[in-house]
């Protein structure tokens, strides 16, 4: 009697592994026993297919006897119809001669020569290796310590990068307090000498199995009861970026004043507490086509504090005043009803105004950022919205025509 049993026709890629089962009938029993089986009644062939997700697909680069570590950068290689390259501890797939570009595809384990792939398609499964180097005796440590080639340095700007014997690409930025904390790696930056100090490694609850470790030693456990289990990293894999503030001696006497006066970045304000300021935001209405004499024209927005008028050359030129005029209570512009012609200048003609505020100032500082000393007047919008210095003329003179005395 027919039952089903799988023969399996598949192929295996990222999403699933399709198997297919066809019916195929009994081995004869064997004399004296006794078997009992159900099957379909039918005689025609069932196929049934099943799918279930398929998981990471691992590659051996090297043979297993060899266990050579791998050179990071150093592998190139094809399989199912596609490209790899590793590049920090992970494989990209489909990536150009210069490396740029590609998919995230999986990781490789420098140690050990493997690559685990994470995405991949069906396809041929022979594996051609078009480039890979080995290493005897790596060159692997677990702290570093250098000097930057110039100091002082700029406070957080310090990015430190590497990779591990497993494969684990480390990344850490200093903190403004000069400390470095990060997965697989800890440390200091001294700011003021460009010195570097870091550990690589991450901090383990304390076992009896760490005993016998050349690493391990009791005083080193914190009150937490954690240690740090160093971890190796290549050395030639290590990099750093950093800013370094560089200064040049300056002479007063081509600059006019003491340069010791100047702040260490160069950098100064062009306004001071007390001053005065004007926030401005300026603002451009396209008037209608055919002016006439007479004509009045709201404009788009209130409080305005100043007008002007421009034609629509190439290079705007100015309409004089004297052919309109402003009302600054309702915001609005009427044409001049003798002075109108406007035949000389290129249509349509643009209304630019400007909302103003002058305020004084209470604070500055050296990053560009201004206090004043009250709220602003107007909800001003951030696109287009300047602060500009102001200059206070202060009293005028006066004369007085007529003088006249009697006693």
């Amino acid at each position: 009697m027919p039952v089903l049993q799988p023969v399996i026709n598949s192929t295996k890629n990222k999403n699933t592994t399709a198997s297919t089962y066809t019916r195929l009938a009994l081995p004869a029993p064997a004399p004296g026993a006794i078997q009992w089986r159900c099957a379909l009644a039918d005689t025609a062939a069932a196929v049934k297919t099943e799918e279930q997700p398929a998981g990471d697909f691992t590659l051996q680069l090297t043979k297993n006897a060899v266990r050579l570590p791998l050179v990071p950068g150093s592998l190139s290689f094809s399989w199912a119809g596609h490209s790899y390259i590793d590049k920090e501890g992970r494989l990209y797939r489909g990536a150009d001669s210069n490396g740029v570009g590609g998919v995230l595809a999986g990781s490789i384990n420098y140690q050990t020569a493997t690559a685990t792939l994470d995405l991949y398609d069906g396809g041929d499964n022979s594996l051609t290796i078009h480039s890979l180097a080995g290493r005897l005796g790596d060159q692997c440590v677990t702290e570093a310590t250098f000097r930057t080639p110039g100091r002082p340095l700029r406070p957080g700007q310090v990015v430190i990068a590497g990779v591990t014997l497993e494969g684990d690409p480390i990344a850490a930025t200093a903190g403004f307090d000069g400390k470095i904390e990060a997965e697989n790696i800890r440390g200091a930056v001294d700011y003021t000498n460009g010195i570097i100090q870091m550990e690589f490694g991450n901090l383990v609850d304390d076992s009896p199995a760490f005993i016998d470790e050349l690493w391990y030693d009791p005083d080193e456990v914190d009150a937490d009861g954690k240690i740090w289990k160093p971890e190796a990293v290549f050395a030639d894999t290590l990099t750093y970026a950093c800013v370094i503030y560089s200064y040049i001696p300056l002479d007063s006497k081509l600059l006019g004043l003491n340069p010791v006066r100047l702040p260490s970045d160069g950098r100064v304000p062009i306004v001071k507490p007390g001053d005065l300021c004007v926030i401005h935001n300026t603002r451009v209405d396209e008037l209608p086509p055919s002016l006439s004499g007479g004509q009045k024209i709201m404009l788009s927005r209130q409080q305005i504090a100043s007008v002007e008028l421009y034609d629509s050359s190439d290079i705007p030129q100015r309409v004089p005043s004297s052919m309109y005029a402003f009302d600054k209570d309702d915001c609005s512009i009427t044409i001049d009803a003798a002075n109108n012609d406007f035949t000389d200048y290129t249509q349509p003609i643009n209304c630019m105004h400007r909302v103003e505020d002058m305020i004084l100032v209470s604070e500055t500082q050296i990053n560009g950022k201004v206090r004043f000393a009250r709220g602003i007047l107007y909800d001003f919008p951030a696109a287009g919205t300047y602060v500009s210095s102001c200059l206070n003329f202060g009293d005028l003179q006066a004369r007085v025509y007529g003088l006249f005395d009697q006693k």
